[in-house]
């Protein structure tokens, strides 16, 4: 009776133990896969996180971009407050500024003084005492104006490309040289074009001077 109990409870003990053996498998299979699952969306989940960081890095970038080249600014008030602003700071007076249709037909990078024309690198040669003498001038006048033909504005306004500004003013070489450079500060990207210093003797020690500047419009 033993024997014959015997041979009926092992075949089910092994008939359990193979298939609790191929459940626990099936179990640990099941596991290895949801955690390659967990493994891949957390890995999506970080690569999401980077290209979101990527994203603001690009917006930011655009936003820079923007302020510095915007779209469709053919009467840049902004940069002329800005340039007003800088003259003031630099202590050049009776400021005139003028928005340009076409660039000036005279080779840029030189002045004249007088009826002579010189290389704008003269411009480091600076007497010390001219500067001195205007340090205490805060007597400035400013004005602005347009020129060039509404139509021709309004066939350009919807291209993209550079946009002339002239600025004449009174300084002197240092007040000129140190308006150029903090020209840079500008929030918007401003080139110089040309130079133009004309000596009178009634201003000195003050220049008469001509600026073409360029900006950009996306």
């Amino acid at each position: 009776m033993r024997k014959i109990i015997f041979f009926i409870i092992l075949p089910l003990l092994i008939l359990s133990f193979f298939w609790q053996l191929n459940k626990n498998l099936a179990l640990r299979k099941l596991l290895k896969e949801k955690n390659n699952a967990l493994e891949t969306s957390e890995a999506a989940s970080r690569h999401l996180e980077k290209l979101k960081k990527q994203e603001l890095e690009l917006q930011e970038k655009e936003k820079i971009l923007r302020r510095k080249l915007p779209a469709d600014d053919r009467q840049p008030l902004a940069l002329i407050k800005a340039l007003i602003s800088l003259g003031r700071e630099t202590g050049l007076r009776e400021i005139s500024l003028s928005i340009k249709e076409e660039p000036a037909a005279e080779a840029k990078g030189s002045y004249s003084k007088g009826n002579e024309m010189a290389s704008a690198s003269e411009l480091e040669e600076i007497p010390q005492s001219a500067a001195k003498s205007s340090a205490s001038s805060n007597d400035m006048e400013v004005s602005v104006s347009r020129s060039g033909s509404a139509k021709s504005r309004s066939a350009r306004n919807s291209e993209a490309g550079p946009v002339y500004l002239e600025i004449n003013c009174e300084g002197t070489f240092q007040q000129l040289l140190i308006f150029l450079n903090r020209l840079r500060e500008l929030e918007r990207i401003v080139a110089v074009g040309e130079i133009s210093i004309e000596r009178k003797k009634d201003i000195l020690p003050f220049q008469k001077i001509s600026l073409e500047l360029v900006t950009y419009t996306l």
